[in-house]
C-alpha cells in the first residue's frame, strides 16, 4: 500500500495559496506600474501646461529683442522679472528661456538664484520634448526625467512667438520627487491591500480545506473498511453537506447496498452448493461400489468364457475357412461401429462447446454493455461545467456593472478620480474577458457533451450488431452442432444394425455347418464383449474417482467463499 505523504486537501491549499500569492503579486505590480505611469503622465501634462501658461504671458517682442551676451538691457530685465514671477508662484524649480544660435540651442534668460546660466551658454537638451515643441508649436515635456547634482527633474518646453515668428522656448523644470513620493505611497498601499487579501484568502482556504478533509476522511473510512475485507454492510455514510460529498456518499451507500445483496446471494448459493456437493458424494460412493462389483463379475465371466473358447477351438477348426473370411467382415463392421461412436461423441462435444461459447459470449456482451453504460454515466459529470460557467458569466456581469459604476464615480470626481477610473476600466476589461472565456468554455463543453451522446449512440449500435449477428451466429452454430449430432447418431444406428445383420448372417452359416461354427463365434463374440465391458467398467470407475476429486475441490471453494463472505455483516 502506498504511503500518503501529504493529503489532497493540503495540496489543494498549497497550490491555491501559491496561485493566490502569484495573483496578488501580479495584480499589485500591474496596479503599481499603471498608477506610476499615470502620475508621470499627469505630471508631464501639468508641467507642459505650466510652460504654455508662462510662454503665453511673456512679451514676445521683448524676448525676441534680447541679444546674445546682453544681460543688462531693459528687455532682458523685463523678461527676467516676468519669468521670476512664475518661478516664485508656480511651484516650479527652474524657469528659464532658450534660443537658437547657429543651429544649436543656447540659454537666453535664466532665473536660477544660484549658478545662473549666462546668456548664450550652450543648452544640453534631452531629445524628445524640445523637438516636439519646435515641430508642433505647442507645449511639450521630455519623455524621461534627467538627474543632476540637485536631484531628478522633468523639463517642459513652450514656444514664444513674436507675431508669427517663433522667437524661442520657455523651459520649466519640476522636481520628480513628488512622483517618487506618491509612487512609494501607492506601493505601500498596494502591498497592504494585497497582503490583507492574501491573508483573508489563506483563512478562507483553510476553512475550505478542513471541510474537504472532513468529507474525504468520512468517505475514506468507509472505503478502507470495505477494502480491508470486512465491515458492517448495514451501516450507511451520513453526510448532509449539500455538495458533491453528499452525492458521493449516497453513491457509496448504493454500492454498499448492492454489495450486501451480492453477499446475501453468495451466502445462500454457498449453502445450496454445499448441499448439492454432499449429495453428489453420496451418489458417487454408491456408483463406485456398484462399478467395482460389476467389474469383478465381468472379470470372472471373462475367465469362464476364455475356457469355453479354448474348448471350442477344435470344433472351430472344422469351419475355420468360412469363419476366417466372415470374421474379417465382422471386424470391419465393428471398426465402422467404433468410428461411428467416435463421430457421435465428437458431435456431442462440439455441441457442448458451442453452447459454452454461446453462454460466454452472452456474459461478455452483458459485461461490455454494463462497462460502457458506466463510462457513459460518468461522462455526465461534464454537464456540471455549464453550471460553473453560468456562475462565471453572472460574476463577470456583476463585476462589469461595478466597474461601470466606479467609472461614473471617478468621472464625477474629476482629476482626483482619474487613477481610480483607469483601474475601473481595467476591471471592466477583465470582466469582459472572463465572460468571453466562460462562453468559450460553454461552447467546448457543449461539443464534449454532444461527442459523448454520439459515442453512446455508436455503442448502442455496436451492442445491437453483436446481439443481432454474433449471438445469432452462436445460435446457428448450436443448431448446426445439433444436426451434426443427429446425423452421427443416425450413422451409428446404421452401423449397429449392420453389425447385427452380420451376426445373423454368421449365425446362419454356423447353423448350416451343423451349428458348430455358430457356437464358436458366439463364444468369441461374448468373450470380446465381456472383456470390453470390463475395460469400460474400469474406465467408469476412474471417471467416478475424477468426479469425486472435482467435487472435493468444489466443496473447498465453497468453504473459502463462505469464510470470505462471513467477514462482512449483512444482517
Amino acid at each position: 500500500m502506498k504511503v500518503r505523504r501529504i493529503s489532497m486537501s493540503i495540496r489543494i491549499l498549497i497550490y491555491v495559496a501559491v496561485l493566490l500569492l502569484i495573483t496578488d503579486v501580479i495584480t499589485g505590480a500591474v496596479f503599481y506600474k499603471k498608477s506610476r505611469a499615470l502620475l508621470i503622465s499627469q505630471m508631464r501634462e501639468n508641467i507642459a501646461n505650466m510652460a504654455g501658461a508662462v510662454a503665453a504671458n511673456i512679451d514676445g517682442a521683448a524676448f525676441d529683442a534680447i541679444q546674445f551676451g546682453d544681460m543688462d538691457s531693459e528687455n532682458y530685465k523685463k523678461i527676467y522679472d516676468q519669468l521670476a514671477v512664475f518661478r516664485d508662484n508656480s511651484g516650479a524649480e527652474y524657469v528659464y528661456s532658450i534660443k537658437e544660435k547657429d543651429g544649436e540651442m543656447v540659454y537666453s534668460v535664466d532665473t536660477a538664484t544660484d549658478m545662473q546660466a549666462e546668456n548664450g551658454d550652450e543648452f544640453a537638451a534631452i531629445e524628445g520634448g524640445i523637438a516636439e515643441a519646435i515641430n508642433t508649436g505647442k507645449p511639450a515635456a521630455d519623455d524621461e526625467p534627467y538627474t543632476d547634482d540637485w536631484g531628478t527633474h522633468y523639463t517642459a518646453y513652450a514656444p514664444v512667438y513674436n507675431g508669427s515668428n517663433m522667437a524661442g522656448l520657455i523651459c520649466v523644470d519640476t522636481s520628480f520627487a513628488w512622483v517618487q513620493e506618491q509612487s512609494r505611497n501607492i506601493l505601500i498601499m498596494v502591498v497592504s491591500i494585497c497582503g490583507a487579501a492574501f491573508i483573508l484568502g489563506i483563512f478562507l482556504l483553510i476553512l475550505i480545506s478542513r471541510r474537504l478533509a472532513k468529507g474525504f476522511k468520512t468517505l475514506n473510512n468507509k472505503v478502507e473498511e470495505l477494502a480491508g475485507g470486512g465491515g458492517d454492510l448495514t451501516k450507511k455514510i451520513e453526510i448532509h453537506s449539500g455538495d458533491e460529498f453528499e452525492v458521493i456518499g449516497e453513491n457509496i451507500n448504493k454500492l454498499v447496498a448492492y454489495i450486501r445483496e451480492v453477499m446475501i446471494s453468495i451466502i445462500n448459493g454457498a449453502g445450496s452448493l454445499e448441499e448439492a456437493t454432499n449429495a453428489i458424494f453420496g451418489r458417487l460412493e454408491e456408483a463406485g461400489d456398484d462399478t467395482s462389483t460389476v467389474g469383478a463379475t465381468l472379470e470372472e465371466l471373462s475367465a469362464s468364457m476364455i475356457n469355453t473358447q479354448e474348448a471350442m477351438e477344435e470344433i472351430y477348426s472344422l469351419v475355420g475357412g468360412i469363419n476366417e473370411v466372415f470374421g474379417g467382415i465382422v471386424a470391419e463392421v465393428h471398426d465402422g461401429s467404433d468410428y461411428a461412436h467416435g463421430i457421435r461423441k465428437q458431435a456431442q462435444d462440439t455441441g457442448d462447446e458451442a453452447m459454452r461459447a454461446q453462454e460466454n459470449a452472452r456474459v461478455s456482451v452483458k459485461a461490455m454493455q454494463d462497462a460502457i453504460q458506466e463510462k457513459l454515466d460518468r461522462s455526465e459529470a461534464v454537464k456540471q461545467i455549464n453550471a460553473l460557467t453560468e456562475n462565471i458569466l453572472s460574476i463577470a456581469s456583476q463585476t462589469n456593472l461595478l466597474a461601470l459604476n466606479a467609472s461614473i464615480e471617478a468621472a464625477r470626481a474629476g482629476d482626483a478620480g482619474r487613477g481610480f477610473a483607469v483601474v475601473a476600466t481595467e476591471i471592466g476589461t477583465l470582466a469582459t474577458d472572463s465572460a468571453g472565456a466562460a462562453g468559450e468554455i460553454q461552447r467546448v463543453s457543449a461539443e464534449v457533451i454532444q461527442a459523448v451522446q454520439d459515442l453512446a449512440e455508436e455503442a448502442k449500435r455496436m451492442m445491437e450488431f453483436i446481439d443481432t449477428n454474433v449471438l445469432q451466429s452462436y445460435d446457428r452454430l448450436v443448431e448446426t452442432s445439433e444436426k451434426y449430432r443427429e446425423s452421427a447418431e443416425h450413422v451409428d444406428d446404421i452401423m449397429t444394425k449392420f453389425a447385427e445383420m452380420s451376426t445373423n448372417v454368421q449365425r446362419d452359416i454356423d447353423e448350416i455347418k451343423h451349428h458348430t461354427n455358430a457356437v464358436n463365434d458366439s463364444v468369441r463374440v461374448s468373450t470380446d464383449a465381456i472383456t470390453a465391458a470390463a475395460d469400460k467398467a474400469s474406465g467408469v470407475s476412474g471417471n467416478i474417482s475424477g468426479i469425486n476429486t472435482e467435487a472435493e475441490k468444489a466443496t473447498h471453494i465453497s468453504d473459502e467463499l463462505g469464510d470470505a463472505v462471513g467477514k462482512f455483516k449483512v444482517n
